[in-house]
């Protein structure tokens, strides 16, 4: 009997050490079966079984052409910081199969001192050359379309570059602080996008001396001036990222019809920017194009934008209304985050998506109807609207995310003239205890399970605005929220004080007690 159940307790953690090293083991084995080593390289296989991929140079060479094929696999591919701090290459020439440099690829290289990149290279990644302090040259060939962020930042001696015509996109900070580079030749139909701060810090730009710095294909890359009201050229196509943010001057603004972009953050804590005159021609609005505008009181949108961006009137606290062009079919996630002044807004038909924190904030917003062409309503889209009081619902194929009206202390009633596709749970989480649902019996069974009160559509009152409404009672109702736990702080430190003055006083007078039997009994 002993020896089988130690036989059994043997036989078990066998089984469980074969399980546990198992794995290991055969991850180990496959990642190994999937790296080649060879000579002063390191590769990847990848997935499609028939490339690889530079991991890591571990050689102390002076020139560098790339290898264009180890084994079997030809090498597409330099892997992120694959030949990060290397400090003794002069020269790379990047190999005729390579059509990616990853993020940090050849960064703080400190002796490169000239780059040649052939046409199958496609991206250069974030901070690819960065902080490679000794670069001089770069050639860039035609058919290299993106640069990221921070690509060539840092490189201090970097004096001439010239971008091809096959170039789209520039990211974010993609030269800053390349003081010596004085002649940079852009694209001049291409390019779609130029970052933010890109060419800051070079010596291009500090030789800008004009109001209007334009770049490429009338991109409008800085603005020098201090005046308060300003009206940019018609030769500018694009305002672009962040031209004007922090302005502290600017108060009027006209943008011509020449312009079809506006950049990401173009106009962003613009804190006495209180007019703006928009082109009729813009499609598109960059994330956080007006955000902290706080004195702005309106804007005309264009008709031909299709959607508002992430952030893009955050923090507007004058704006009072804003109507939505047709063709709009997306608010972004916080758009009018914090607009507390923004009243009754009606949303346009062509809607179809209201993204997170979209009106958050918004304590003067009364009544929300959303259109027949509604998807969705995310969560916290109308989140801490204090002021509202009637939201109504038009669309079949809606679907009503988590919270999405949370903490809608007013909102009494929900208008559901088409009954909704779902309606997720906590949808009207802490909204007025007397809400009424208004609609068909297909919402019923929803009314009954979460106790709503359910009303014929018929039956529907005209909408009354209150005007500006706090959360429910928050005057009144002293024991409510951080009234009630310091009350019952309060109580509890008192239940404490008069408790140990009785444990004392019980105390002290039975000493005082046993002191004066002492006493007697010594007089005796």
């Amino acid at each position: 009997m002993k020896h089988g159940f130690l036989r059994r307790i043997f036989l078990f953690m066998t089984v469980f050490m074969i399980t546990v090293f198992s794995f290991p083991l055969c991850e180990t084995e496959i990642y190994a079966a999937n790296i080649l080593n060879r000579g002063d390289y390191t590769y990847r296989i990848l997935d499609d079984g028939k490339s690889a991929a530079i991991v890591r140079y571990k050689g102390n060479g002076l020139y560098e052409k790339l290898p264009s094929k180890v084994d079997k696999y030809y090498v597409t591919k330099v892997d992120s910081a694959a030949f990060m701090y290397n400090k003794t290459i002069k020269e790379i020439e990047v190999s005729s199969y390579i059509k990616d440099i990853g993020p940090n690829a050849f960064a703080l290289c400190s002796a490169l001192k000239k780059l040649i990149i052939p046409s199958n290279v496609k991206t250069v990644g974030e901070g690819a050359f960065s902080d490679c302090t000794a670069l001089r040259a770069a050639d860039i060939s035609e058919g290299v379309r993106y640069l990221g962020k921070y690509c060539f930042s840092g490189c201090k001696s970097l004096s001439e570059i010239k971008l091809p015509d096959s170039m789209d996109e520039i990211g974010e900070y993609a030269f800053l602080g390349c003081k010596s580079l004085e002649n940079i030749q852009l694209p001049q139909k291409s390019i779609k996008h130029l970052g933010g701060h890109a060419l800051e810090g070079t010596k291009w730009m500090e030789s800008q001396s004009g109001e209007f710095v334009v770049a490429g294909d009338g991109i409008l890359v800085k603005y020098n001036g201090n005046e308060q009201s300003v009206v940019i050229p018609d030769t500018v196509k694009t305002v672009g990222e962040c031209v004007f943010e922090k302005n502290r001057s600017l108060k009027q603004i006209g943008v011509p019809d020449s312009v079809t972009v506006i950049g990401f953050s173009a106009f962003k804590d613009c804190d006495v920017l209180e007019d703006i005159s928009l082109s009729k021609n813009i499609v598109s609005l960059g994330e956080e194009c007006f955000k902290g505008c706080t004195l702005l009181k309106g804007v005309i949108l264009p008709e031909k934008i299709s959607q508002i961006p992430e952030g893009c009137f955050e923090g507007c606290s004058e704006i009072e209304s804003i109507v939505l062009p047709e063709n709009v079919k997306s608010i972004g996630d916080e758009a009018f985050k914090n607009c507390t002044s923004l009243k009754n807004t009606e949303l346009n038909k062509g809607l179809e998506k209201v993204g997170k924190y979209s009106f958050d904030g918004c304590s003067q917003l009364g009544r929300l109807s959303f259109g027949d062409n509604v998807k969705e309503i995310q969560s916290f889209a109308c989140k801490d609207c204090y002021s509202l009081t009637r939201v109504e619902i038009n669309s079949s194929s809606s679907v009503i995310s988590s919270f999405a009206f949370s903490d809608c202390p007013n909102l009494s009633q929900i208008v559901f003239n088409k009954k909704p596709k779902h309606i997720e749970d906590n949808g009207f989480n802490r909204c007025s205890k007397d809400m009424i649902l208004y609609g068909s019996d297909d919402i019923k069974q929803y009314a009954k399970e979460n106790n709503y009160q359910l009303e014929d559509i018929g039956h529907l009152p005209a909408y009354i605005d209150k005007g500006v409404l706090k959360p429910e009672d928050e005057e009144e109702n002293l024991f409510s929220g951080g009234h009630t736990a310091l009350i019952i702080i309060i109580l509890l430190a008192d239940c404490g004080i008069v408790a140990f003055f009785t444990v004392y006083l019980l105390f002290y007078s039975k000493k005082k007690g046993k002191v004066s039997k002492i006493s007697s009994a010594s007089k005796k």
